[in-house]
């Protein structure tokens, strides 16, 4: 029976080859959509950071460049399909030049922005302003004691019982930097400032500012004491903007140590991350932890296999409060050999994985953005080198136990100059990009991405169906995951290994999609995707299959 034979061989390799090409597809992300921002003036567009709210909206905060004035401050406010929402732009009082330099997202959606304005001779002032869901810009506050003489406002947060803390940098008549923290009501009234300088002759910078579950404030800051070297400083305020504590330490060896980044954990913890000189001429990852008394509790430092150049770009950590940072490793002490170097640390200080990337240009590569999702995926954000330190967008994802999953990369033109400045996860399986991107027409724009990838889909067998079938989903009532099962099948006169666009999504009973679980290509097969309700309401909800030639709906009811 030789054409039996035959005909068994091919239907087992094509089952084998579905199987593989499931495989593969669980790994590859989808582009949902992509932004550019080029303001009115043709000019530089940069972005400063993005925040991403309950229901996948991205919000956007930089710089832009518009006819008729110099750089205001901007947020855009895009949907999780892509849609400009709003656009909000502070043009100061004088058309002069205003930046941007972070943002702090709430829960209700009310967006905080510090940074600098400047009046109408130049002198540059600390900036504070407060735009609600909207768009609508609902005050503005600016902040600039006579005794100083310059100020900027460099990072922001807001306390549980809704003020608002802008931390920021103020110039001295001796030209040193003092540290001011500036406490705003969600009106937008000044309710208390204070400043601070270890000596009357040193001079200090902040990097950023946190608050606790008790309203107490922090800082981390440089700290430089003129004809010194820098070296890295905490302090602890009291609500009241009363100094608790201040601690100051710094690498092994003589350099300008430099702070990073410091944020509050979720164990009432802070975890900080820095570069530091612990051998001359050399900086290294240093990765701590402190208790809100500032005892030290845990520090990891991170000297590459080059013995050079190690910075750390960013940190952030997850509910079991393990810390991820990321950044970049020289390999020799040449710029271009950098890797982009992430790691995993427990909370003893255990390194549990660590992992490097090399491009394919085999230039210049770091990571400037590192973030986890609610699985302990991790993500990476940053760039690589495409060729002769010609830049492009990477993003990179890493299982929980560190296996490297996938890479994407963005550019627009050959000779790009392209970075990503913040990645941010989301729940429901999407991860969102932004940074600022070359083009040869519109120079440099704020360019958005969002990716997404089927959530917690698995192929459960090697059967290929025939037929299109969307089971209901169990268990039924949930609370706060559920399980869905459907099944793509072979079509006559279509290659088995032709994948068919299949998007699996969850809509309320008023028809706005909360969730996407798949949006991608998939090939035959019985597929079982998990849907989590966490950030959700009790209630019914609809799950949609479609496909092409194919939609079915089933109830699913939330109860928490």
């Amino acid at each position: 029976m030789p054409g039996k034979s035959v005909k068994f061989r091919l239907f087992l390799a094509l089952l084998i080859l579905v199987t593989v090409s499931s495989q593969i597809v669980q790994t590859q992300p989808s582009v949902e959509w992509v932004k550019r921002y080029n303001g009115t003036a043709n000019r530089f567009d940069i972005v400063t950071t993005m925040k991403v709210d309950i229901n996948s909206n991205a919000i956007v905060y930089g710089n832009v460049n518009l006819t008729g004035t110099f750089s205001d401050i901007a947020a855009i406010k895009y949907s999780s399909s892509g849609a400009v929402l709003w656009q909000a732009v502070f043009n100061g009082y004088s058309s002069q030049l205003d930046e941007c330099k972070d943002a702090y997202l709430d829960a209700e959606g009310n967006s905080y922005i510090t940074g600098f304005t400047s009046d109408t001779n130049q002198v540059v002032k600390i900036v504070t302003l407060k735009i609600n869901s909207a768009g609508s810009i609902l005050w503005s506050k600016v902040f600039l004691p006579p005794v100083y003489n310059q100020g900027f406002g460099l990072s922001i947060t807001k306390d549980n019982q809704g003020n608002i803390y802008t931390c920021g940098s103020v110039r001295r008549a001796n030209g040193t930097n003092s540290i001011a923290l500036i406490k705003y009501s969600a009106n937008g009234e000044l309710l208390a400032s204070t400043f601070f300088n270890k000596t009357a002759s040193s001079s200090e910078t902040p990097v950023t500012v946190c608050t606790d579950n008790a309203g107490s404030i922090y800082i981390l800051a440089s700290s430089n004491a003129i004809g010194g070297v820098n070296d890295i400083l905490m302090l602890k305020f009291s609500s009241t903007l009363s100094l608790r504590w201040q601690y100051t330490f710094s690498g092994t060896a003589f350099g300008n140590d430099m702070p990073v980044k410091m944020l509050y954990t979720q164990d009432n913890k802070l975890a900080v991350t820095a570069a530091v000189y612990n051998s001359p001429g050399n900086l290294d990852y240093g990765i701590y932890r402190f208790d809100t008394s500032s005892a030290l509790i845990m520090q990891y430092h991170y000297n590459g296999s080059g013995n050079d150049q190690d910075i750390p770009y960013d940190i952030t950590s997850d509910s079991a409060n393990n810390v991820y940072v990321t950044g970049s490793s020289r390999n020799y002490d040449t710029l271009g050999s950098e890797d982009i170097y992430t790691m995993k640390i427990d909370p003893t200080a255990f390194l549990l994985w660590e992992k490097r990337y090399n491009g394919s240009g085999k230039g210049l590569d770091y990571g400037t953005s590192v973030t986890v999702d609610n699985r302990g995926n991790v993500f990476v954000g940053g760039t690589t080198d495409k060729h002769d330190f010609h830049q492009q967008y990477a993003l990179l994802k890493f299982s929980p136990t560190g296996d490297f999953n996938w890479l994407e990369e963005y550019s627009v033109i050959e000779n790009s100059e392209d970075f990503v400045y913040t990645a941010i996860a989301d729940n429901q399986g999407s991860v969102y990009v932004t940074g600022i991107s070359f083009d040869s027409t519109t120079d440099y724009d704020i360019a958005t991405i969002k990716y997404s990838e089927p959530i917690g889909i698995e192929p459960i067998n090697n059967e290929v169906p025939e037929e299109y079938m969307l089971y209901q989903n169990y268990p039924n009532p949930f609370n706060p995951t559920t399980k869905i099962v459907f099944q793509i099948p072979l079509l006559r006169g279509v290659s088995g290994l032709a994948g068919r666009g299949v998007l699996l999504s969850v809509y309320n009973v008023l028809g706005k999609q909360v969730a996407v679980l798949v949006n991608s290509e998939l090939p035959p097969g019985t597929y079982e995707a998990e849907f989590d309700g966490s950030n959700l309401p009790s209630g019914v909800y609809f799950c949609n299959l479609e496909t092409e030639g194919f939609s079915k709906s089933i109830k699913i009811m939330l109860i928490k």
